[in-house]
């Protein structure tokens, strides 16, 4: 992982490089770009660096799924102007152009509400995968399946199609993961599965079928709408032509790139990939998708070995983490997650907690055996 990091801090400082030949300038804050990547990796080193007991697992699990409560409660708050959350708290960080429709697309705590949306679908994908893996009593479980269902309702009131379509995609696979790691319930397990896609499918193909639903008074009617034919259509047009300019400019240096400042002018190209292609060319891409390919691959050799499997937590942390790598994935498709300082910390923190306890497992399976023997 830390040579991807490598990596990419040498796509970007390439991609300068080639532009300052093409226009004769460099830009000094594309260097700047170093710098957000040397914060993910410090994230990553730190959480690596610390010794990570089975009670600190737990405890970094519910850290996170209670900061989740926290913001999707907030989320909700905004939705519905709560202590007048909206006049005083909100415009703290919401821009003005986003306060006149903060009540249909809830942007929480974060400026952009399909940003704060992938927020919420990283923390019910590891809400789920707590209630899938770990060994939780009654009153824990059902506290985290509170977490995953105010987490879910505050999804759905940000109206962030890709955020959810990423969440629906993690819920899958790592219900796949449950039914291929573990024999208890796998039957009940494999009936609720089905149940689920069953009902998506109709539910899908209902709402596709119903005419135009918009309604700022119904707010789960708005959430439902964006799916349909004319919303579809409206955002694909609206990100269309941001999605051209990018190939467009991204032609002027496909292999390498021409540096983070040659878009100024433009604030997102809706598509993290394209934003790499644009910035660091096809190398900084594959280096990006290397990423996260290796991140996901890792965490399943690891849910597969024989010294993680008996230790819930790390089942937990990794299958988790695997939820996370899905739902940026998905969304790197359309937003800008990695750009996204809060998110990609709360990704890159919890990536490095996974590998670094599911290093402190192995070890402790190992010492065990060699006592044993």
């Amino acid at each position: 992982l830390e040579l991807f990091f490598l990596l990419y801090g040498l796509a970007v400082i390439i991609s300068i490089f080639i532009g300052s030949l093409l226009d004769g300038a460099v830009y000094g804050r594309d260097f700047l770009e170093l710098l957000r990547l040397a914060k993910y990796w410090l994230i990553v080193r730190l959480a690596l660096s610390l010794s990570w007991s089975e009670e600190h697992a737990g405890r970094a699990i519910q850290v996170l799924l209670w900061i989740g409560l926290v913001g999707a409660c907030i989320a909700l708050a905004q939705a519905n102007n709560a202590f007048g959350i909206n006049d005083i708290y909100t415009p703290l960080f919401v821009k003005d152009i986003r306060l006149d429709s903060i009540q249909r697309h809830v942007p929480g705590t974060i400026l952009n509400y399909n940003l704060f949306g992938t927020f919420l679908a990283m923390i019910s994908a590891l809400a789920l995968s707590a209630l899938l893996f770990a060994p939780l009593s009654f009153k824990r479980k059902a506290l985290t399946a509170a977490i995953l269902v105010v987490s879910v309702a505050a999804l759905v009131r940000t109206t962030s199609r890709g955020a959810f379509i990423a969440l629906i995609l993690a819920v899958i696979l790592l219900w796949l993961l449950r039914l291929s790691l573990m024999r208890s319930h796998r039957a009940l397990h494999a009936l609720t599965l089905t149940v689920i896609v069953v009902f998506g499918i109709i539910l899908g193909g209902a709402i596709l079928r119903e005419p135009e639903t918009l309604s700022a008074d119904h707010p789960r009617r708005a959430f439902v709408s964006r799916f349909q034919p004319e919303h579809v259509e409206r955002g694909f047009g609206l990100r269309a032509a941001d999605w051209e300019l990018a190939l467009d400019l991204a032609s002027e240096s496909i292999v390498f790139g021409t540096g983070p400042s040659k878009d100024e002018g433009i604030r997102a190209f809706h598509s993290e990939y394209l934003t790499h292609l644009r910035r660091y060319g096809l190398f900084g891409l594959a280096v990006y998708l290397a990423m996260l390919g290796a991140s996901a691959l890792t965490c399943l050799r690891l849910l597969r070995s024989g010294r993680i499997k008996a230790d819930g937590y790390a089942r937990v942390l990794l299958a988790g983490t695997l939820g996370m790598v899905c739902v940026f994935v998905v969304t790197s498709a359309i937003y800008q997650v990695f750009d996204q300082l809060q998110l990609a910390a709360i990704f890159w923190w919890f990536v490095g907690i996974a590998f670094a306890y599911s290093s402190f497992t192995s070890n402790r399976q190992r010492q065990q055996l060699a006592g044993s023997s």
